[in-house]
Parts: C-alpha cells; sequence; structure tokens
C-alpha cells in the first residue's frame, strides 16, 4: 500500500509540473540569462536513425530498433576564459520509443525525444559542453529523492535490477542479424560503475546574450555502441542477446562505447 502510494503521489507531481510547466518557466527566467537548446542528433553511421528501419554496419551485420532510451545528467558549460557554469537539476531522458505500460497500470505513449532546453544559461561565449551519461550515486542510490525529470515512473529503474534499487542508464533494444537468422537483442547499462563523463569542445564558440540563447548539436553514432561486442554464444541468454546486470564486464564495455559514440557537429 505504501509503495502505491508513492508511485500515485510521483505520478501526480509529474502530471502538475507538466500542467505548469510554461507559467513556471516565465516566472523563474533569470535577468541577464537565456535559454540554450541541446539538440541530439541520433544517426546510424552516417545514416539518421529511426526505429523500425534497417540498417547495415561495416562488417555486414544488420540492425533494427525498437528502443532507445537513456539519461544525461550533470550539464556543465566552459566559457572562453575557462570558467564553468552547472546548469542546476539537469537530468534529463532522452528516448525514442513504443508505447509501454509501467507498474501494470500506467501508459508511456510513444515518443521522440532529442532536444533539451537548458534553462537560464548566463550570458557570454561558451566553447565546451560537458555531461553525463547515467545517474551520479547521490540519486543513483535512493531514488526517494528527486531533481530533474528523474521519477520512478519514467520506467528507467528497477527495485531489483541490480539487487537494490537503481535507475537503469541506458537502454538499447531489437533484432540484428549476423549473417544468419534474426535474433532480438536487449542491451541494459547501470551502477555507478556505468557512469561516463563526455567532454566536448565546441568547433565554433557560441554566444548567449541576455536576449538571445543558441543551440548546441552533439552526434551520438549508433553503430559506435556495438564496438567490440561480440555477438556469440556468451552474449546469448534464452533466444536473445543479452547485456545487463549478470554481465558487468559487457556493461562496462556498452559505457565506454556510449562515452565514444558523442561528437559536436
Amino acid at each position: 500500500m505504501k509503495n502505491t502510494y508513492k508511485l500515485l503521489l510521483a505520478l501526480f507531481t509529474l502530471v502538475g509540473f507538466a500542467s505548469c510547466d510554461e507559467n513556471v518557466d516565465d516566472v523563474m527566467n533569470i535577468e541577464g540569462s537565456a535559454d540554450l537548446s541541446l539538440q541530439i542528433s541520433h544517426t546510424f553511421g552516417e545514416e539518421a536513425f529511426h526505429l523500425d528501419q534497417e540498417y547495415t554496419a561495416t562488417n555486414g551485420a544488420t540492425f533494427k530498433f525498437n528502443e532507445l532510451r537513456y539519461w544525461i545528467s550533470n550539464v556543465e558549460l566552459t566559457k572562453e576564459n575557462g570558467e564553468t557554469f552547472k546548469v542546476a537539476d539537469s537530468y534529463y531522458l532522452i528516448q525514442n520509443m513504443k508505447e509501454q505500460v509501467v507498474q501494470d497500470r500506467f501508459v508511456l505513449p510513444d515518443s521522440v525525444r532529442e532536444t533539451v532546453v537548458l534553462k537560464n544559461i548566463p550570458a557570454g561565449t561558451y566553447t565546451g559542453i560537458s555531461f553525463a551519461v547515467g545517474i551520479d550515486p547521490m540519486y543513483n542510490d535512493d531514488l526517494t529523492q528527486t531533481a530533474g525529470e528523474l521519477n520512478a515512473l519514467q520506467n528507467m529503474s528497477y527495485s531489483s535490477w541490480m539487487w537494490f534499487t537503481s535507475y537503469i542508464f541506458t537502454k538499447l533494444k531489437g533484432t540484428t542479424s549476423q549473417g544468419g537468422e534474426e535474433v532480438a537483442f536487449s542491451f541494459e547499462t547501470g551502477s555507478n560503475d556505468c557512469y561516463r563523463n563526455i567532454n566536448l569542445q565546441l568547433e565554433e564558440p557560441i554566444m548567449i546574450s541576455d536576449k538571445m540563447g543558441d543551440e548546441i548539436t552533439v552526434q551520438n553514432d549508433i553503430e559506435k555502441l556495438f564496438s567490440d561486442i561480440n555477438f556469440d554464444g556468451d552474449l546469448m541468454s534464452g533466444t536473445q542477446y543479452v547485456i545487463g546486470a549478470t554481465k558487468p564486464e559487457l556493461m562496462m564495455k556498452l559505457s565506454n562505447n556510449y562515452q565514444a559514440a558523442f561528437t559536436v557537429e
């Protein structure tokens, strides 16, 4: 009963935030600052990424995807003088997903979310951006704490996934053919050891004034997530290829691949 109450309270809180978000943004705009859009462009090699589209990797394997979801967090911007600005409560869920049912009662609609708006960025000239893939231990070890978009009803946490309550950092699911018949795969990462920082230098500085923001576009090449992943018997679990809590070494390798997949366009 207590768990049900907590879930309902979290849902009502989420709905409440959604209904008043526009008004809150208007009220909380800080003088001398502007918003900055962070656009994440997903590709498979040189092709644009879409669910249910077949892609051929450089090694000849084919892939088709039905889910891509991951957390980015702790966004920081670097000014031309070396100063850094940490974006408050910057926990965002990036996703390309189909409809999902959570807790057998709540429905998450199909969604493509590749842009986040970083609020109240101080005016100045910026030359770099950093963020993490995953959730830092302060929040990952205690799901009762909230910040940004962190919420158990996002279907990105399990009470028994790592034998304790924690967030799932990344989900990547679909089917693949490695020269034979098509086989499903389900790749997930989590645990504090999978937390990865990404530091990117902008090709050209961007300037934010108190009247106008800007946009940073970052590319995530999904093909790179499969680097050095061998689709063999060791990866099989039942009838599908699996990376998850029972295969920590592969989770580390996959986390490193996420770290390497991001570049600035």
